[in-house]
Parts: structure tokens; C-alpha cells; sequence
């Protein structure tokens, strides 16, 4: 998750396993990351990678910040659908994850 293109593919990746319907009662494909297990499943990773004693394990620290912003900001979720966002972060990488306030 510390991958700025593979956050990019899970951002336009969609899913039709869900519970919710449309208006007709069919299934409406969602985006994987708006999907309510999806979200369990980052919180999960998040809650158990911040603990000390598997954060030393961690190659891309910066990964826990990427999934902070997954959770806790929803907003970022569409900018993550953007190449442009992904190019950007992408460079900045090497520099520091890119910040988004």
C-alpha cells in the first residue's frame, strides 16, 4: 500500500460484491475502496501495522500514512482515481509522501 500506482489501481478497481442496490434493485458496481468491507479490511491493517511491535517490520512506513488518509479522508479516495495525483505522489516518494491536507 505504499505503491502510489497500485493505490491507484485500487482506487479505480470496482467491485459488485456488496449489499447495496440502486434504485431498480440491481446491483451497482462500487469502488473497491468505498466498499464497507474494504474499509474494515484497511482499518485492520492499520490498527495491527502501527502496533510497535510489527512497525519495526515495515519497509514503507509511509504506507500507515496512506492508509491513515484512506480511512479518515474520504475525499482522497477520488484524487487517488487521478493519474495526475498518482504521477505527483509517485515523484514526491522518493522525497516524502506527498501531503494531502
Amino acid at each position: 500500500l505504499a505503491s502510489p500506482a497500485y493505490l491507484h489501481f485500487l482506487a479505480t478497481s470496482k467491485t459488485e460484491d456488496n449489499d447495496d442496490t440502486n434504485r431498480n434493485g440491481s446491483m451497482a458496481p462500487r469502488l473497491l475502496l468505498q466498499d464497507a468491507n474494504f474499509q474494515r479490511f484497511l482499518k485492520y491493517l492499520l490498527d495491527t501495522w502501527s502496533r510497535p511491535e510489527y512497525s519495526l517490520y515495515l519497509n514503507y512506513p509511509h504506507a500507515l500514512y496512506f492508509l491513515e488518509l484512506l480511512i479518515d479522508k474520504p475525499a482522497v479516495v477520488k484524487e487517488w482515481t487521478l493519474p495526475e495525483f498518482r504521477n505527483f505522489c509517485h515523484q514526491r516518494e522518493c522525497v516524502m509522501p506527498c501531503r494531502v491536507v
